[in-house]
């Protein structure tokens, strides 16, 4: 699963994140909902999941703590011939983690503000809650006979768009050490 950010977003996101430390991880909300009364009957019948990012919200209290959530909504359709698509999910999971961070005394600076705010809540926040989120749905899935791993979930940002974007990019991107540098240690 990928999160492509644009360069901008991500660099907001990144900014926050260097200023921030991660204090807890709780669950919030899960439901459930299964209409397979029997899985034994469809054990050979394909079921298609379709997978939804939810959350991405934050909200930072005025004891300087940022909570985000994140989460995912498993919507699970058996692949029944000459039905249609869109019909109502066969069995759903949903689940919501949330994430609280130590954020410095000092305000936000400036440049940072709400947009970064959002980025860090939409990539870091539902980043460093995914494995818990992975684990709930394999386990509520295995629960109702519907086994399912989400795939790990990968920030790949876009490359910038312009010129004076590149540049920054190209200074923010960690060094890359040769063959010649490890021999000198």
């Amino acid at each position: 699963m990928f999160l492509h950010p644009d360069f901008k977003e991500f660099r907001l996101a990144s900014q926050v994140g260097r200023s921030v430390t991660l204090l807890a991880i709780r669950l919030l909300d899960v439901k459930v909902t299964n209409r397979i009364s029997r899985p034994d009957k469809v054990a050979n019948v394909p079921i298609v999941p379709t997978i939804q990012i939810i959350g991405g919200s934050h909200r930072l209290d005025p004891d300087g703590i940022l909570s985000v959530d994140g989460g995912v909504r498993v919507e699970f359709r058996l692949q029944v011939k000459d039905e249609q698509a869109s019909r109502e999910p066969d069995a759903v999971v949903e689940v919501l983690y949330g994430a609280d961070y130590a954020t410095p005394k000092a305000p936000v600076p400036e440049e940072i503000g709400e947009a970064g705010l959002d980025a860090f809540a939409r990539l870091n926040g539902l980043f460093n809650c995914w494995p818990y989120i992975r684990q709930e749905v394999d386990r509520l899935g295995s629960a109702m006979g519907l086994p399912f791993l989400l795939p790990l979930l990968r920030i790949e940002p876009k490359p910038p768009a312009d010129a004076e974007q590149a540049v920054e990019h190209t200074k923010d991107a960690p060094a890359k050490k040769g063959r010649a540098a490890r021999k000198r240690r």
